[in-house]
């Protein structure tokens, strides 16, 4: 006869139980629904009735369970913040026609670099000149830094280079003027002769930070550069534009003048890496041109199983 009450006891607790988990579960998918239910409204009245501070906006929907639970020393997170407005990007057309291999290992092989002195002085056109720039956004880079920044410059963009390049001259060579009077006069008739033909010099810089939130080894963000001018230079070939990667004068190049001129900062690690120097060629100026190379099993390329 003892454990009939006892039976009963736990019954009627088990009974309890299972109401008030039905009722937590009910209300709890009135809130996944999209909006409080009856009960969870209820219980939003009930803590504003308290007097007590009303739960934190951002709760949403489930506020008075995670407002209870709050209460009762249980921590709740809030929700994650809204993903940032995504910045345009550009995307590959999933049918655009692809080069068949033969005709990408032609482009390749056809690349040349051609100097100012076979160029004929007429204007590429701005249209050519951004097909290279677009080919060049699609080289690679780890993590997605994108560090190639270029800065294009037509004849008057390219008189003032020179004025600058001079300007650093001047300084570099202050305590020398016999050097600096000659250092001038090749630079001037550089200007005069052989830059004459040329219709644009693209600034190659590299951007140390080009994401702020991230910091590659600095050889990773050059040699992403130097991909995104080899697309470049492929673009220029297959376009008939002449062209070819100049260093520049050294200290000129990565003089305070030149960052200024270019708007990089130094301090940061950004760097003017040369010019692309391009120009219309004369006839026949694309096919001419060094363009043998040493077999790859001359030692460049070893195989191992």
């Amino acid at each position: 006869m003892v454990w009939a009450p006892i039976g009963s006891l736990v019954w009627g607790t088990g009974v309890v139980i299972g109401v008030l988990l039905m009722y937590v579960q009910r209300a709890w998918r009135g809130s996944w629904a999209g909006g409080l239910s009856e009960s969870a409204a209820r219980t939003l009245g009930a803590i504003k009735a308290t007097g007590a501070d009303a739960p934190p906006a951002r709760w949403g929907a489930r506020a008075p369970f995670r407002w209870e639970l709050s209460r009762r020393g249980v921590a709740c997170a809030d929700r994650p913040p809204a993903p940032a407005a995504a910045v345009p990007v550009k995307s590959v057309e999933p049918r655009e026609q692809l080069p068949t291999p033969m005709q990408l290992a032609a482009a390749i092989r056809r690349r040349r670099s051609v100097f100012p002195q076979h160029y004929t002085g007429e204007t590429v056109p701005p249209a050519s000149i951004a097909a290279m720039l677009e080919a060049a956004d699609w080289a690679p880079s780890h993590g997605r830094t994108e560090p190639w920044r270029f800065v294009v410059l037509g004849p008057r963009g390219i008189h003032a280079m020179q004025d600058v390049t001079e300007a650093a001259t001047r300084r570099l060579l202050a305590r020398d003027p016999f050097e600096l009077q000659d250092a001038l006069e090749r630079l001037r008739r550089d200007r005069a002769h052989r830059w004459a033909p040329v219709s644009h010099m693209i600034a190659i810089c590299m951007r140390r930070r080009a994401v702020p939130s991230k910091l590659m080894p600095e050889w990773e963000e050059l040699a992403a550069v130097a991909c995104a001018v080899q697309n470049m230079h492929l673009a220029a070939c297959a376009l008939g534009v002449a062209g070819y990667w100049s260093s520049w004068h050294a200290a000129q190049r990565d003089s305070p003048e030149m960052a200024s001129f270019l708007g990089l900062s130094a301090a940061a690690g950004d760097r003017c890496l040369g010019f692309f120097v391009c120009g219309v060629p004369r006839p026949g100026a694309l096919a001419a041109g060094r363009a043998a190379r040493r077999p790859l099993d001359s030692g460049k390329v070893e195989w191992r199983e």
